[in-house]
């Protein structure tokens, strides 16, 4: 877990605290994607066309850095993550898809890069946000509640723990643990961390999942050193399912709203789109360097 996490910090760069955001009346249309493009938030159309940049930061000799993006289930807040302080010391931010001036930071600067908040995810309804941070020599999962501020760990694991997202009911949190010899494990656990019990443990370096908004099925990637694999498993049947071998390592996931398609970056690092039985795999515009994407 740790390589991974040091990857990530090693590639955030420090940018100022002035931020301006585009306005966002014209850029949000049904299905659209979200993520994150040369450090800043941007969004385009699940064919491909209207791609449109939505934060803006100008302070001259600071780069922004864009992380973990994620949406309330009604899409009326977007949650990220970035570093107004200094290198890699990432922070959590809201801001309201309807106000383009609306920006509200959750998390204040934290002492050093591996207690910043990564991997965040809010939850559907708005009311909390989890991320991964290191604080006392482990990288556990905290949660957050939005209105009050207040923190509070709920893997309480003896190893690492990261890349948690939401069931559709807010209820539950499905996550990865990474063992001694980084293998992973994914887990759920309901949300206030009780009753947790293994989802996938096969030996493999499990990670990145991804609840379907039907509550039926949970999407992860798979990898072995710089490669990926895309997977499905039906939480009823907890049959297993290869959907594409071809996934860049460090990729990220996230479901259509009809459940029946998946977004996520191509082992060309290319944004794509593919059916969850594997099947009608396109390349969303001709970017590269898009990464962390949503389907919004």
């Amino acid at each position: 877990m740790k390589k991974h996490t040091k990857k990530l910090a090693n590639n955030a760069i420090q940018l100022g605290m002035l931020l301006t955001l585009m306005p966002l009346s014209a850029a949000y249309a049904s299905d659209r994607i979200v993520g994150c493009y040369k450090h800043e938030l941007h969004s385009i159309n699940a064919d491909g066309s209207g791609f449109k940049r939505l934060t803006d930061y100008k302070v001259p000799g600071h780069a922004p850095t864009c992380k973990s993006p994620s949406q309330t289930a009604d899409q009326s807040e977007i949650f990220w993550s970035y570093d107004p302080e200094f290198h890699g010391g990432m922070s959590l931010f809201k801001f309201n898809g309807k106000n383009d001036k609306d920006v509200v930071r959750l998390t204040p600067k934290p002492r050093k890069k591996d207690a910043g908040t990564w991997d965040s995810s809010v939850s559907p309804n708005g009311k909390y946000s989890t991320f991964a941070a290191d604080r006392n020599g482990q990288w556990q999962i905290y949660k957050i509640t939005t209105a009050s501020k207040k923190i509070e760990n709920i893997s309480q694991t003896n190893t690492d723990a990261a890349y948690a997202k939401w069931s559709p009911d807010n209820k539950q949190i499905v996550y990865a643990e990474f063992g001694k010899d980084e293998v992973a494990k994914l887990y759920i656990m309901n949300a206030d961390g009780s009753h947790k019990h293994a989802l996938v443990a096969d030996g493999n370096v499990n990670k990145s999942p991804a609840w379907s908004p039907n509550g039926k099925t949970i999407a992860y990637t798979v990898h072995n050193g710089r490669k990926a694999q895309l997977w499905t498993i039906n939480l009823a049947t907890k049959q297993k399912q290869l959907v594409t071998k071809d996934v860049e390592q460090y990729s990220s996931v996230s479901w259509s709203k009809n459940s029946d398609r998946l977004v996520y970056i191509a082992g060309n690092k290319r944004l794509s789109i593919i059916n969850v039985d594997g099947s009608g795999k396109t390349t969303v515009g001709n970017k590269t360097g898009f990464y962390e994407p949503f389907w919004h």
